[in-house]
């Protein structure tokens, strides 16, 4: 009898000690440093027949510089005479700001997407790396345009 209450007192020993073990391993995956931070202002007010400077601004926790492709999408069609999508090297002791000025003439919802790629000579000596997780981010803003 002796012996059957120490295996239970054991096995309940077993059983939290399981249960912490799975907690700290769920919080260790939740901790992982994020590889693309974005954010995106518009740096001027919008009016319906000026364009506004947008900011898209990246950032890294990553101690690797990685190649970043920057792009826009827009919930209207725009008509522009620039690319809308730009490639620059990120590290994590360096943000980018981006730049692109678009004209806002009415509301519209502006998609900023940032991809790590695998592109050569873009970061000094080539030296990048791809994430294989969370190699891409993306913010949303809405422009209203003012009226003159």
């Amino acid at each position: 009898m002796k012996s059957l209450l120490q295996l239970s007192r054991a096995s309940w020993g077993i059983l939290v000690l399981a249960l912490c073990l799975q907690l700290v391993i769920n919080n260790a995956q939740e901790d992982e440093a994020t590889n693309i931070n974005l954010t995106m202002e518009f740096l001027d007010t919008a009016n319906e027949t000026e364009e506004t400077l947008l900011m898209l601004t990246l950032s890294t926790e990553l101690e690797e510089c990685m190649v970043v492709s920057a792009y826009l999408k827009s919930s209207l069609p725009m008509d522009t005479s620039f690319n809308l999508t730009q490639t620059a090297c990120l590290c994590n002791d360096s943000p980018r700001h981006l730049y692109w000025q678009l004209a806002a003439n009415q509301t519209m919802t502006i998609e900023a997407h940032a991809d790590a790629v695998p592109e050569l000579g873009i970061c000094p000596d080539d030296e990048a790396v791809i994430p294989i997780v969370g190699s891409h981010a993306s913010v949303e803003k809405t422009v209203t345009p003012t009226e003159d």
